[in-house]
Parts: structure tokens; C-alpha cells; sequence
């Protein structure tokens, strides 16, 4: 019985991750930002209290149930920047618009916030998530313990099917009027994602081209080119690219640029 055990084969599935462009216009990538995904769960035990008793948070298994296929992003930059005032009092009329600021990466106002007294901030950093079979994944912000690079500050959240839908994870950020510093170290947690599936995560890096931006693009413009505008269900984007068959062109682009 032990040896069976011990020879159990565990199933897994390939997740696939790429810096994402930020803009369709910028046709190169900066992967000396980006570092690998990581167990939020490793991290955390690094850290333990090696007094603490069994009964403690690390014996909880409602505790270690939620870290599980929970991984997060970490910073291998640092960004200390000033927030002027004036995009508060006094913000852009169009959107998007990229901000002046002295920065190792660019900032851009995308959009006018949807909450009163904020305004939403885009952080030049975006990630390509895709996987083999239909697999959920939710993007937060981390919260072992609460991280952000503004007071007050909140990351746009997310939830979708990384292997039907094919688009882009961006740093977005709804900062509260006052703030007046945006600031990023070396090791911070970007973001946490988690993957809803029993099966071990194995990831893959892939360089993202041309091509599968150009798919990015097309499964970001479905609705429009179809006539719709909002208000349209992942469910129902999730058939159409069923029916076209779009998860297999783009795993065919990825496995192309796998980096070994």
C-alpha cells in the first residue's frame, strides 16, 4: 500500500505566462521587470513563528485549504514616485492619457474613475496568463498582509477562464484623492492569483509576439465586431470561443515561443 503511495501519479496542468504589452502601440517587451509566479503558502511559512503552537493559524485547515493554487508576483524593481495633486483637482478630459512623471515605467490615467473622489491609475505592468484545458483563475490584490504602493489605494480585481479567454491582467489602481506617493521595493507582492482546480500548477514561460498579441486583440474586440458593445456574459464569450475553436490558435502561437 505505502509503495503505491508512493508511486501515485499526480496530475497536473501547464499554466502559461508572458509579460503582456501594455499597449497594442508598444511593440517590445521589459522582461528584466518580471520575475516567476510564486507559492503565496512558501512564502508565508518562511515566516513562521517556530513558537507558535499547533493551534495556531498554520494548523487551521480552512486556512490552508484557501492557499491552495494561490501564487503570487513579486517585484524585482523598485518605483518611488510623487502623485501631483493636480490629477486630482484637476484630471484629463479624455482618456487614456500617460502621465509625466519620472518613473522607470510610464503611468497613464485609462479612464475616468468609476468612484467618486479616486482616480484610477494604470501601472505600466501587464501579464498573459493562458492554460492547456478550461481553468478559472482570480487576480487580487495580496492580502497576507495587505499590500499596496498607494494608501489607500485598491487593484482592480479580476476572475475569468485563463484557457477561453485570452487577455491581458494589467496593474490598475483606484487611489483615493490625497494620496501622494506611489511607492514599489524590491520583493513586494504585486498580486496574488489563484487557480480553482485540484491538480498541481506547472508553469511556463512564453515570449509573447506579434501573433498572439494580435489574438489578445481579437478576443478583446469579439463583442464589438459581433455588434454588442456591453453587458455580454463570460458564458457566452466562453462558447463563441468553444465554437471558433480560438483556445487551440492560440496554444498553438504559445507552445511555439515556450522558453526552456
Amino acid at each position: 500500500m505505502g509503495h503505491q503511495l508512493l508511486n501515485k501519479k499526480v496530475d497536473t496542468i501547464t499554466v502559461y505566462w508572458a509579460p503582456g504589452q501594455f499597449t497594442s502601440s508598444e511593440r517590445f517587451s521589459w522582461n528584466q521587470f518580471y520575475s516567476a509566479p510564486t507559492p503565496v503558502y512558501s512564502s508565508i511559512l518562511s515566516e513562521r513563528n517556530p513558537e507558535a503552537s499547533s493551534r495556531a493559524i498554520f494548523g487551521c485547515p480552512a486556512y490552508s485549504e484557501s492557499m491552495k493554487n494561490l501564487f503570487e508576483i513579486r517585484s524585482v524593481h523598485e518605483e518611488h514616485v510623487a502623485i501631483p495633486e493636480i490629477f486630482f483637482t484637476n484630471p484629463p478630459s479624455t482618456f487614456p492619457t500617460r502621465l509625466p512623471l519620472d518613473s522607470y515605467l510610464s503611468f497613464e490615467l485609462p479612464r475616468a474613475s468609476s468612484l467618486k473622489n479616486y482616480i484610477d491609475l494604470a501601472y505600466n505592468m501587464s501579464w498573459l496568463f493562458f492554460s492547456e484545458e478550461p481553468l478559472l483563475a482570480k487576480f487580487t490584490a495580496p492580502y497576507f498582509p495587505p499590500k499596496t504602493p498607494a494608501k489607500g489605494a485598491a487593484l482592480a480585481m479580476g476572475e475569468f477562464d485563463i484557457g477561453l479567454w485570452f487577455r491581458n491582467f494589467n496593474l490598475d489602481y483606484m487611489v483615493p484623492t490625497g494620496s501622494t506617493e506611489f511607492n514599489i521595493d524590491i520583493n513586494d507582492p504585486l498580486f496574488y492569483v489563484q487557480f480553482f482546480t485540484e491538480k498541481q500548477i506547472v508553469f511556463k514561460r512564453f515570449i509573447h509576439t506579434d501573433v498572439t498579441q494580435k489574438l489578445v486583440e481579437e478576443f478583446a474586440q469579439s463583442s464589438n465586431r459581433r455588434g454588442k458593445k456591453m453587458g455580454i456574459s463570460f458564458s457566452n464569450r466562453y462558447d463563441l470561443s468553444r465554437k471558433t475553436m480560438l483556445p487551440n490558435l492560440v496554444l498553438n502561437e504559445i507552445k511555439k515561443n515556450v522558453v526552456e
